[in-house]
Formats: C-alpha cells, sequence, structure tokens
C-alpha cells in the first residue's frame, strides 16, 4: 500500500498534498492491488469550504481529469471520485467518499473474528453453517459388499459428508 507519513488535520484553504491513480477493479476488495509507482501526484490542493474527512471536496489547478481514485495523506485515507467539476480554466473542484476499506485495510487484516454468514455461489464455505443458505437436499447412496464379517453380528456403518 501507499503511505506518506501522517500529518496533522488541515484547515479550509491549507495547501495538501494529493496522489491520484485509476483504479478499474472491485469496489469492495480490501486490497486494491495499487503499486506505488501508479499514483501520480496532482501536486497541491485545498479543502472547498468546510469539509469532513468522509466526503471532502478538493479544489486543485492541476489540470487532469483522467483518474478515479485519490490518496490524501494529510488524511490518512484513500477515496473514490464522485464528480469532478470545472470551476475556470485551470480550477477543478473534486468531490470525493472514503474508501474504508482500503483506508483502514491492516486493522482490518489483523483483526481476529468469527464468521457467522457464508457468501454465495463459488466463494461459499462448506465449514461454515449458515442458517439462511438453501442446503442441497441431494444425496447420494453407495452401497459396497465389505464381505463376510463373521457371526458376531457386528456392522461397520462408515458416512461421509
Amino acid at each position: 500500500m501507499f503511505h506518506v507519513e501522517h500529518s496533522p488535520i488541515l484547515k479550509e484553504g491549507e495547501p495538501m498534498e494529493i496522489f491520484v491513480t485509476n483504479y478499474g477493479g472491485d469496489h469492495k476488495k480490501i486490497d486494491k492491488g495499487i503499486s506505488e509507482s501508479q499514483w501520480l501526484s496532482l501536486g497541491s490542493g485545498s479543502l472547498r469550504n468546510p469539509s469532513n474527512v468522509i466526503d471532502p471536496v478538493i479544489l486543485t489547478e492541476r489540470n487532469l481529469i483522467d483518474f478515479n481514485y485519490v490518496s490524501i495523506p494529510a488524511f490518512n485515507r484513500y477515496y473514490f471520485v464522485k464528480e469532478i467539476r470545472m470551476v475556470r480554466d485551470s480550477l477543478m473542484e473534486i468531490s470525493l467518499h472514503v474508501d474504508v476499506l482500503y483506508s483502514f485495510a491492516s486493522g482490518i487484516l489483523q483483526c481476529p473474528a468469527i464468521a457467522h454468514r457464508t457468501a454465495k455461489g463459488e466463494m461459499q464455505s462448506p465449514f461454515i453453517v449458515d442458517p439462511k443458505m438453501p442446503m442441497s437436499a441431494q444425496c447420494t447412496v453407495q452401497t459396497m459388499h465389505m464381505g463376510y464379517l463373521g457371526d458376531s453380528g457386528l456392522y461397520i456403518l462408515i458416512t461421509a459428508g
């Protein structure tokens, strides 16, 4: 993951470094697989009006619109681009929304958890019993002749599944 040392939260109008890239993968993945070389510095930008770290609106004078993913080291977070607006000739307004999965990936991956539900389809775990997932009623019976077991009257029953 691309990390820059954390700096204090900025106030309206204060410049901050912004990095951008184009991400075409699944938004629901924790590890986006973005290498450090894929990030491009957009230069400095500033907050537009009072803003928050969840949905910030950034102003920048760089005229580059070919990106959809942003890193703001000052906030120690990663963002999806919601909207890019040209305010005037070379002034862009970028509306963002935080990517909580990638922003807090290391904490999420280090968190111990007990899975209560399972995914559907290919990703369904056979080891998690999920009462909301329909189970197959199909069963396979295989009969095999085990040979003579003697006069004891004991039988061996083998089940699988």
